[in-house]
């Protein structure tokens, strides 16, 4: 059964999106790996006033959801699914890789050996402080 396969997913995504529906926004393109086979069903598993768990409470067709492939992992993807769910092909998003925020892991990685042991508040703390720096560092960069 999809819905509960992909139901720990559904609530990371639902929390920001039901923030951001609040906030007045309406269209949301989200970018994920296999964003072909999760975003099928999304609304009324999320957003359906009859499904038992509503994530995000919505009226009817009153937000828009896209679901697009990263381009790293477009590659490995069918062809019909490749071009169907291509940032290339998505409205209001440009020239965007969807890649942003899987890049910084790579450099952030040898955190998780000093992070480990710490309290939730103290790695959450340190984490801040290394994505702020890393952030910063980029903005010098431009």
């Amino acid at each position: 059964n999809h819905t509960l396969l992909y139901r720990y997913v559904d609530v990371c995504f639902a929390g920001p999106l039901k923030e951001s529906y609040a906030a007045g926004l309406r269209y949301f393109v989200i970018t994920y790996d296999i964003a072909c086979k999760y975003g099928v069903n999304f609304k009324s598993r999320c957003c359906d006033p009859n499904c038992k768990f509503v994530l995000i409470p919505t009226h009817s067709g009153d937000i828009n959801v896209i679901f697009c492939v990263n381009k790293f992992h477009q590659e490995s993807h069918e062809e019909g699914c490749a071009a169907k769910n291509s940032l290339n092909y998505t409205k209001f998003v440009g020239r965007t890789c969807g890649e942003g925020v899987e890049t910084i892991w790579a450099k952030m990685n040898w955190l998780r050996y000093s992070t480990r042991e710490m309290s939730p508040g103290n790695r959450i703390e340190t984490l801040s402080e290394h994505f702020n720096d890393w952030n910063w560092q980029k903005m010098l960069g431009l």
